[in-house]
């Protein structure tokens, strides 16, 4: 599995990441609790030494209790996550999304669409990842959710989790793949063997998250997007009175948009609009939509 690993050292004090950092020989670093409720929580990129501390600290404050700090080179490339169906040893990944980040220091998921935008080969290569992964933990059957980044080189992996993908992932991989996640690790939990164990469909779908500036809500203006074929979910998590922070983890996100579509395109372009109509006002009178992905320097068009 090492190739599918970034280099990395685990911090406990200021002192040790002093000193990971200087066995890992160069910039940019990526600091994260090596335990937390996820979330993006206390996940820093680091560019330059004077980050060290306030980095540190942040992941620190984003783990668990007496958790430690994982330093790790950063990885360029797209980033992603899968969900995979395993069985008797044997794995299938049933839906790929490619992750729209916001700005750093703190990368912060604002969209995974599906399918990701990654070749036949590609696919096959980060499927043949999930194989390996699974395997060197002793996974013989159920599910995982999967988080990669693919470069020049192929897949990184950066983490496992022996369970479905959070929020609304499973239902928006049963779109996408054709198989319900959910029923199939419950038989699998029961000991029957998968009804349906590979994809038998390729949809599209858009897990956008809505993003404000900060500020004091006074009300918030939202059109009657209501669940159907195009929609599968929509809600707004702040109320009036309610205070709007700067993004730096999902806590920070004030909402989702889940659209459908029969391709990548048609669900990208139903979220585009979702959010050019779903507005709040600010005490100061000042009235904002929620933020599209071109403000976070990232084209999901491309």
């Amino acid at each position: 599995m090492e190739k599918y690993s970034p280099p990395f050292e685990l911090a406990d004090s200021l002192t040790e990441a002093d000193q990971a950092v200087q066995k890992l020989g160069r910039f940019p670093l990526i600091f994260k609790p090596d335990r937390s409720f996820g979330g993006s929580r206390g996940v820093t990129r680091v560019e330059k030494p004077s980050q060290i501390v306030d980095a540190f600290q942040a992941a620190k404050a984003g783990g668990l209790t007496n958790s430690s700090v994982v330093i790790e080179h950063w990885v360029g490339g797209s980033e992603h996550s899968c969900e995979v169906l395993i069985w008797r040893g044997k794995t299938s990944v049933l839906a790929i999304g490619q992750k729209i980040k916001s700005l750093p220091p703190y990368r912060v998921d604002v969209s995974v669409q599906y399918p990701a935008r990654l070749s036949p080969a590609q696919e096959t290569a980060v499927a043949d990842m999930c194989r390996q992964a699974v395997h060197a933990l002793g996974l013989t059957q159920g599910v995982a959710h999967i988080e990669f980044a693919y470069t020049d080189e192929g897949p990184v992996l950066f983490e496992l989790g022996a369970r479905c993908g959070g929020g609304h992932t499973p239902q928006i991989a049963h779109h996408v793949s054709g198989v319900n996640e959910f029923v199939e690790a419950c038989r699998m939990a029961c000991g029957m063997p998968p009804n349906q164990f590979a994809p038998t469909t390729r949809r599209g779908a858009d897990y956008r998250f809505l993003v404000f500036p900060p500020g004091i809500v006074q009300a918030i203006i939202q059109p009657t997007l209501v669940p159907d074929g195009s929609v599968l979910d929509v809600g707004v998590t702040v109320q009036p009175g309610d205070e709007i922070h700067p993004l730096r983890s999902t806590s920070e996100r004030v909402g989702f948009l889940i659209t459908l579509g029969k391709t990548l395109e048609e669900a990208v372009a139903r979220a585009d609009r979702g959010c050019r109509e779903i507005m709040i006002r600010y005490a100061d009178g000042a009235v904002r939509h929620a933020a599209e992905l071109v403000e976070f320097g990232e084209l999901a068009h491309s």
